[in-house]
């Protein structure tokens, strides 16, 4: 449970709308990333400021949370630059005939289907520890 009052994160939304993200702590960006995906607030964030949330926290698998619950949102364009920041097995996901391996987890396989409902041709398999893929294709 985090301490962040619904006050704290409207002045940070603030904030971000107004391209000073720069002068919020990172952790606050944590906080605020944590209590959209744990109070569902998809409809509360525009697509800009869930860009600049994902682009300025480090945790990965809140990015990924954050990608899934607001992917219907998130032009295709801005699905590849946030694959991006994931790092390179995820941007691999959406290259063709590339074998990148994730961490198996619920994110992950939401994630993996996500891109397929974009047309990307994707299969994999998994293990209790990873997720293998076996070839993606446009």
């Amino acid at each position: 449970k985090s301490d962040i009052t619904p006050n704290m994160k409207n002045k940070c939304i603030n904030m971000i709308q107004n391209d000073e993200i720069e002068s919020i702590p990172i952790v606050l960006l944590e906080n605020i990333s944590l209590v959209s995906i744990n109070n569902n607030l998809k409809d509360n964030i525009s697509e800009e400021i869930l860009l600049k949330i994902i682009m300025n926290i480090q945790n990965i698998e809140s990015k990924i949370k954050l990608i899934n619950l607001n992917f219907s949102k998130v032009s295709r364009d801005n699905i590849n630059i946030l694959l991006k920041s994931l790092g390179e097995d995820y941007y691999k996901i959406i290259v063709n005939r590339t074998r990148p391996n994730l961490k198996y987890n619920e994110s992950n396989i939401l994630l993996l289907e996500n891109i397929k409902g974009l047309g990307y041709k994707i299969k994999y398999e998994t293990n209790e520890q990873t997720i293998k893929l076996k070839n993606t294709i446009r």
